[in-house]
This record gives C-alpha cells, structure tokens and sequence, in this order.
C-alpha cells in the first residue's frame, strides 16, 4: 500500500507540471515570443534516448505483478514521464515575455548579456547566467537574429558588446 502513495504522490507533481507548462503554452500563448530551431541531428538521438526511461517504467507496469490501483499510477507516471521529457525538449527552444529555453528555462532577470555568434557557418544565440559559468548556446536561423535582438532589445537585456563595457 505505500507504492500507491508513493506512485500517486509522483503522478500528482507530474500533473501539477503539466498544467503549470501547458498554461504557459495555450492559455498565456502570447507570451511565447520565439520558439528557435535546434536542427541538429543528435536532438533526435537525446529525445528518443530520454524517451528509453519512461518505456523502460511502463514495460515493467506491464510485466511485474502490481495491485491493479498501483499498475494504472505507473502507468499514468510512465506517459507522464514521457511528456514532461517533451516538454522539456521543446522549451529548451522558448523564448518568453520573462524566460530563455535552456535547461528548461533561464529567467530573463537572470541573464547578464547575449550575443548572436557565427561557428562553423551556423548562427548560435549565447547567453549567460549571472550565477552560471559559461555561456549557453542554442543554434538559431540567420533570417531570425534581427527579430531575436529587437525582442531581447526591447526586454532590456544586454548585449555581450554593452555588458563588456560595463565591466572596464
């Protein structure tokens, strides 16, 4: 009887997650700004990787001899699991009014500056984390670098050239 507390009590916080991304998403839709493009093919491979663990938790929903109230929780914990691991893969791309996708999301009040970078003929959006260490980077497309800075611009968020300034 404890797993069915311990398995609801999971599907509970996943469903409070959900909802709380999903409102972001259809309810408060206008605050989404810019979605990037990751068009690498390694996403791919990371997504169906990360998809592996929920598959692995609802195999064995199936195969293991539960009560059938704890076998229908995995089971709703396992689709969960697989759709919070989706979301989290498409808000890595979210630009917001408050938010940069990165590691699920970085707030905007937490960013010391940004800078659109050129490696290896792709453009890169970088930015820093005033607690972070290094700067992280999501590939975006050239057409999509002005409407990027207008948006960050106007947001109130430094460029890498400004915040250098500041430094000296």
């Amino acid at each position: 009887m404890d797993s069915v507390y311990s398995y609801g009590l999971l599907v509970i916080l996943c469903t409070m997650v959900i909802i709380s991304d999903l409102r972001i998403r259809i309810i408060q839709k206008e605050s989404i700004l810019y979605r990037i493009k990751d068009s690498r093919k390694n996403r791919y491979l990371y997504y169906a990787m990360g998809l592996s663990i929920p598959v692995v938790i609802l195999i064995a929903a199936l195969t293991l001899e539960y009560e059938p109230i704890t076998r229908v929780l995995v089971i709703v914990l396992s689709a969960e699991m697989a759709v919070l691991w989706t979301l989290i893969q498409l808000g890595d791309g979210l630009v917001t009014k408050t938010h940069i996708g990165k590691v699920w999301y970085t707030r905007i009040s937490e960013t010391e500056f940004y800078q659109m970078m050129t490696i290896k003929d792709q453009v890169h959006f970088a930015f820093k984390r005033v607690k972070g260490k290094r700067q992280e980077v999501l590939p975006i497309n050239p057409d999509d670098v002005k409407p990027m800075e207008e948006i960050l611009n106007n947001l109130g968020v430094r460029t890498y050239a400004s915040w250098l300034k500041e430094q000296k």
